[in-house]
């Protein structure tokens, strides 16, 4: 349990002190294999094969869950097959899982064989990757954007990452002062009755949250000790 609670804080706090962030996994494979690499509105982002009207789910296509004929093992001669392991998939993953090429009778995963690299530019680069916030990287990533980060800056935006909860005056973090969050019994809180519905249902849907973390970090624990 104690292992849990550090893996917590560190999922917590490691955006904040992280100015290394690391590309898309997924978008570095399909570019570097000389394909197009389609960033949708909706998120769900495909890879595109030049010369033809196929796109595939970015990570279904990394994985080898689709497209295998397309990949870089079936291109260069090696079977493809698609693995479940802590210990042969590079990080990062989804659920440890990856494809891997056969080769010499062993199970090279893609980015092993293509020799890929993940790491971005370091902070400065003008692009607020996912690993960014306005806290360790203020050059890429401004206050008051989506970041993952409430960095509490009166710019008069509200940052969407600063909630709404009623706080005791003075404590830290602070939120955004655009926010206008209520202060735990001001005059205005008292009259506001609806905003204390609002922050019970805050709270239970961020110890839903946690409790999720703890089961999927439970269940990882788990997937490393059969692998």
């Amino acid at each position: 349990m104690k292992k849990i609670f550090i893996i917590l804080l560190a999922l917590v706090f490691f955006p904040v002190f992280n100015a290394q962030a690391l590309r898309n996994p997924a978008a570095v494979y399909c570019n570097s294999m000389g394909y197009s690499y389609i960033e949708e509105k909706s998120g769900q982002n495909q890879c595109q094969i030049p010369g033809t009207k196929e796109t595939f789910p970015e990570w279904d296509f990394y994985t080898g869950k689709v497209g295998q004929k397309y990949s870089y093992c079936a291109l260069h001669g090696y079977e493809i097959k698609i693995i479940n392991s802590a210990k042969i998939c590079l990080s990062p993953n989804i659920n440890n899982e990856c494809a891997v090429c056969i080769i010499d009778g062993e199970a090279v995963p893609i980015a092993t064989a293509m020799k890929l690299n993940f790491a971005e530019a370091p902070c400065g680069d003008g692009k607020c990757s996912p690993l960014e916030t306005a806290l360790s990287c203020p050059k890429d990533c401004p206050s008051g954007v989506a970041d993952g980060a409430c960095d509490g800056k009166a710019d008069g935006k509200c940052d969407p990452d600063c909630t709404q909860v009623v706080v005791v005056a003075g404590a830290v973090p602070k939120p955004d002062p655009d926010c206008n969050p209520l202060v735990l019994g001001s005059p205005e809180a008292k009259t506001k009755p609806a905003d204390s519905k609002s922050v019970i249902g805050l709270i239970l849907i961020g110890l839903a949250i946690v409790g999720l973390i703890i089961y999927y970090v439970r269940k990882k624990f788990r997937n490393n000790d059969i692998a």
